[in-house]
């Protein structure tokens, strides 16, 4: 674990439950950010937008109680917390946000972050494509979120000489909590990639949480067509492809912040 601020007392602690339920943490988490930009504290206002913190009760060897900003991340984001936590700038943007929570209401005696273990062949998302898609679309895609740690099951990289394939597709499926489709009209005329979806989209009914996330590919005519030919698109809002990957990652960030705030990763 990586302690980022610490306030009075000793500082020894153990992490407990979330203090607050959804709504607090949304509102809590809203007005502070706006405070933070209001007193031109960027920085802190950045960590606190795009790290999945929640707000837990903490405790310590003299039995006290006190709140602590907790975040559980992955590999590659946890490392580089451990690179900036030395630094004063840093520092200082940690205790600029226990500042302002404590301001608002809730006393925040810790910050800090600890690595998320996964379990063998579990991944953040999976990523569906048409082979004609892979070049231009999967493979940056692929490149930008491994880039910064978000877990992807891709094809060339999972499925290796000898392996079923589809054993290997089934279990990434099954194993993933999102599920990307590069939706174009060449996705929809392949047998293979349209059986992804349809399996995704079953999963997504068993569960009764969003997982299929739709990135269409194309003109405006094939999105036209698209929606026409595909009934999901009725329903769910999605993503239109423009060629910058970072897009895409900074709205699959937003998401994998929800899913660790239920506390279901």
């Amino acid at each position: 674990m990586i302690s980022l601020y610490h306030g009075t007392g000793s500082r020894g602690f153990e992490i407990c439950d979330d203090a607050l339920d959804q709504q607090q943490h949304e509102s809590l988490m809203l007005n502070a950010r706006q405070m933070l930009r209001a007193r031109g504290k960027v920085l802190a206002a950045e960590y606190l937008e795009n790290t999945s913190f929640r707000v837990c009760g903490g405790t310590n060897d003299f039995a006290d109680e006190f709140h602590v900003l907790f975040a559980t991340l992955p590999l590659q984001e946890y490392e580089r917390f451990r690179s900036i936590s030395a630094r004063p700038e840093d520092r200082s943007a940690f205790s600029d946000i226990a500042e302002v929570l404590t301001e608002i209401g809730t006393y925040i005696r810790f910050i800090a972050v600890e690595l998320r273990q996964v379990a063998p062949e579990s991944w953040d998302v999976f990523i569906c494509h048409a082979s004609e898609d892979k070049v231009e679309v999967a493979e940056p895609l692929y490149r930008q979120l491994a880039s910064v740690g978000i877990k992807c099951w891709y094809d060339e990289g999972e499925i290796l000489w000898g392996d079923s394939i589809v054993e290997k597709i089934n279990l990434g499926l099954k194993r993933s909590r999102f599920v990307v489709v590069i939706l174009s009209l060449t996705l929809l005329s392949k047998r293979w990639a349209t059986k992804e979806l349809h399996a995704a989209l079953s999963q997504e009914i068993e569960s009764g949480t969003t997982q299929v996330l739709p990135l269409i590919v194309g003109s405006d005519d094939d999105v036209a067509q698209i929606q026409r030919d595909l009934a999901i698109q009725r329903d769910k809002r999605y993503l239109r492809w423009l060629g910058n990957p970072r897009d895409v990652e900074n709205e699959l960030r937003a998401l994998l912040r929800r899913d660790n705030q239920k506390g279901t990763s």
